[in-house]
């Protein structure tokens, strides 16, 4: 039973439709957690599968981030001239800011998870965009510059 069950949940449909199958090469920790809050809310009737490109509103929008998952995104906001990004599982700690090649065990594509964390820094390190870190313990938002031959996270 959803616990929201008059929402609409949007998934990317690649990523859904990996999931769905329950993968083997997965921890069974994510694949009970399909099973128990995604497979559920979809059998509902209350998901919309859609691109990982998607515009939610003219503000709010997805960024492709492939590797932490096969069809990760994080999430673009932009409003009155501000910008921030959610990392979601695309960074998982600070560090990886200056060392974007340093990967998780849990990343099903350590090369496209490094590649993707590299755009992003790329795109986002202008010092000026709010950059929230999905899993960072506090300060969990920061700005992202470049120098010192990589990048750095300021609070």
């Amino acid at each position: 039973m959803p616990t929201f069950p008059n929402a609409r949940y949007l998934f990317a449909k690649q990523e859904f439709e990996y999931w769905k199958k329950l993968p083997k090469n997965e921890i069974e920790d994510d694949r009970a957690g399909i099973k128990d809050s995604v497979l559920p809310v979809f059998n509902a009737g209350r998901v919309d599968l859609i691109s990982v490109n998607h515009s939610v509103t003219d503000e709010v929008s997805l960024i492709p981030t492939p590797g932490h998952t096969p069809s990760h995104v994080s999430v673009f906001i932009e409003s009155q001239g501000k910008q921030a990004v959610i990392t979601g599982d695309a960074v998982h700690h600070p560090c990886q800011v200056a060392h974007p090649d340093w990967y998780t065990l849990a990343d099903t594509d350590k090369k496209t998870a490094t590649e993707s964390r590299r755009a992003l820094f790329e795109r986002f390190a202008n010092g000026e965009t709010l950059v929230i870190g999905s899993h960072f313990a506090q300060p969990t938002a920061g700005y992202l510059t470049k120098g010192y031959g990589g990048y750095t996270f300021r609070t």
